[in-house]
């Protein structure tokens, strides 16, 4: 199999010598080293856990929302709109805050972004009009957006090149299928432990302040990493116009919508299958984990065999296959079929931290690395809403997030009547999924067949075993 994780100088088209790869810091000690299981256990575990933490204030964000908007008699499209907030308050924000890594450094950034993102999450438990609200989900956005943005350059700095694609997932994924018990421990605080009329309110409390309490351990349990870097706006500027960055930016951008539509038809799927809140709930906890495994899975081969976009482009075809399927068929008629597909599309949902991986791998400027980071993950959240407008009218404002759990803890309601046949709306978001998630397959491909080519021209132009080794082993 063809490698095509080499990394570019500058702009991605020339090799990099021995000196360009990322190596651990003095006191952040190599994974491969004696230590390295404990290494791993503390900065992955760590990171896990605060990465659940993020996913869990995020789904605070549609229950308030809803919540508001039935205290204020608001209706369905105006809520959406204050939900949007979110999202341009993330994409705006995004680069500014990884442009002050190098400033603040990985972990000071991380724990005051976590600090941010807590205290508006509780801050929205006490809001009273819409417009504070509006102001408290921008904010909330604003704190989030760098979070996984600056996750992504630390990791990079700590592990080798070759290590990346795995830990990322592990981080991302083990994240993710925690934060799916959110649904679980939304339901209990709805329906056993708050007595209170608005219980809405004392989850985002709880939420907000547990991920305030855990914000000061990131500097305690993250082991200090730098990496010097010249980053300037000059620099940044510079990156966004080099091809590689571009067209991993483009293809981030369908990643990105694809995604959140795989979501939201997972979402859908829950929502007519499930019987009652408990049963969506405790659904989306195993969807969410299995699709983790199998994302873990993806991961180690791609490691070990130092190839990302076959394995990220036949995952998305795969989805794109029960995608296709699921337009033909309506799921509510075919249970079992119906969970399986929901199973396998649920990787797609969570395969950007093997693409953050991917472009990583291609760019060994730290700068230009930085850069393109927050250029790329910028891109992946304008996808995003694309793909939550698609479904605009088919989703209440409790939608599942990335969580997978945010919709199913709140309502408490059992024998839930379900729909027997297909809306257009859902028709309508099945065939946008489609069509994202057909794009980014072609994207995919197409980008790693061009590595492929430059590699195997800067192979035998290059006639250098010794750097030729150290591309391939990233070390």
């Amino acid at each position: 199999m063809s490698v095509d994780l080499e990394k570019a100088s500058h702009d991605g088209s020339h090799r990099s010598g021995e000196s360009d790869h990322h190596k651990p810091v003095a006191d952040a000690p190599a994974p491969s080293g004696p230590s390295s299981f404990f290494t791993d256990l503390r900065v992955l575990t760590t990171l896990a856990i605060a990465y659940m933490l993020q996913t869990w204030d995020h789904t605070a964000i549609p229950f308030a929302v809803e919540h508001r908007a039935r205290l204020f008699g608001r209706s369905h499209g105006e809520s959406k709109t204050y939900t949007g907030i979110y999202y341009l308050g993330f994409i705006l924000c995004v680069l500014p805050i990884v442009i002050l890594l190098p400033k603040l450094g990985e972990r000071t950034t991380l724990s005051c972004l976590m600090l941010g993102f807590g205290a508006m999450t509780m801050i929205q438990a006490g809001t009273s009009s819409w417009a504070g609200l509006a102001a408290v989900q921008f904010f909330e956005g604003a704190f989030q957006a760098g979070f996984w943005a600056t996750i992504v350059p630390y990791v990079a700095v700590l592990y080798r090149p070759a290590q990346l694609g795995l830990r990322l997932v592990v981080i991302y994924g083990l994240g993710v299928a925690l934060g799916s018990f959110n649904g679980p421990i939304s339901y209990t605080v709805f329906n056993h432990v708050s007595g209170s009329p608005k219980p809405w309110k004392e989850l985002m409390l709880i939420e907000g302040g547990v991920t305030l309490a855990f914000a000061p351990l990131l500097l305690l349990l993250l082991p200090r990493a730098t990496e010097a870097s010249n980053f300037t706006i000059g620099s940044a500027v510079k990156t966004v116009f080099r091809p590689t960055t571009a067209i991993f930016a483009v293809i981030a951008l369908f990643l990105g919508a694809a995604a959140r539509s795989c979501e939201l038809v997972i979402y859908q799927m829950l929502k007519t299958l499930s019987t009652d809140s408990v049963e969506e709930s405790l659904d989306a906890v195993a969807i969410y984990t299995t699709g983790f495994v199998i994302l873990l899975l993806i991961a180690i081969s791609s490691d070990h065999y130092r190839e990302r976009s076959t394995h990220i482009a036949v995952s998305l075809l795969v989805s794109l296959v029960v995608l296709v399927n699921l337009t033909t068929v309506y799921y509510i008629h075919k249970r079992a079929s119906a969970y399986f597909n929901a199973y396998v599309i649920s990787t797609t949902a969570m395969v950007a931290p093997l693409f953050n991986a991917w472009y990583v791998n291609n760019i060994a400027e730290p700068a230009a690395r930085l850069a393109a980071i927050g250029i790329v993950v910028g891109s992946y959240h304008v996808g995003d809403l694309l793909g939550w407008v698609a479904f605009w009218n088919t989703t209440s404002t409790t939608e599942a997030s990335s969580s997978g759990g945010s919709g199913g803890g709140g309502s408490g309601g059992h024998g839930r009547k379900r729909a027997e046949t297909t809306t257009t709306d859902d028709l309508q978001g099945l065939k946008i999924a489609c069509a994202y998630t057909a794009v980014v397959v072609i994207a995919v491909f197409a980008q790693g067949a061009w590595l492929k080519r430059v590699n195997r021209r800067q192979s035998t132009v290059t006639k250098s075993a010794a750097i030729d080794a150290v591309d391939r082993k990233f070390d």
